[in-house]
């Protein structure tokens, strides 16, 4: 696997969840701070797609091997403090679903999970993985 298809991974990926989350908060998206300014008082997520790691599924000659490649989506989502958890679980559980046990392609989505961190300067934190 060459460098450009992994980046047509992640562009699939980013558009799949740009289409699906249609504008729902604000996004900070990796590598592109410049272009996202934090809200004042709007919840708000941090996305980033990653490729963690590979096995070897068929042991054939060079050039004929199959592999399993795996990715996680990492997502933070940060609402105002003193707004409650609600707010915050509910854009994990969207999150989630836009991924979960969905395929685009040759990529599949398992599972996801995430859990509230508390207090973050002036926001509540919550953490997501989809694997």
């Amino acid at each position: 696997m060459s460098g450009t298809e992994v980046n047509e991974i992640i562009d699939q990926i980013l558009a799949h969840f740009i289409t699906e989350w249609n504008d729902y908060l604000p996004v900070e998206f990796e590598n592109m701070s410049g272009a996202f300014s934090i809200p004042e008082s709007t919840s708000w997520v941090r996305f980033r797609v990653g490729y963690n790691d590979s096995n070897v599924r068929s042991m054939q000659q060079r050039g004929k091997r199959r592999f399993n490649r795996y990715g996680m989506i990492t997502y933070w989502v940060f609402c105002p403090l003193d707004t409650g958890t609600y707010d915050g679980s509910e854009t994990c559980i969207k999150i989630n679903n836009i991924f979960e046990g969905e395929s685009l392609g040759e990529i599949d989505f398992t599972s996801g999970s995430w859990k509230s961190l508390g207090t973050d300067g002036k926001w509540f934190q919550f953490n997501g993985y989809i694997h």
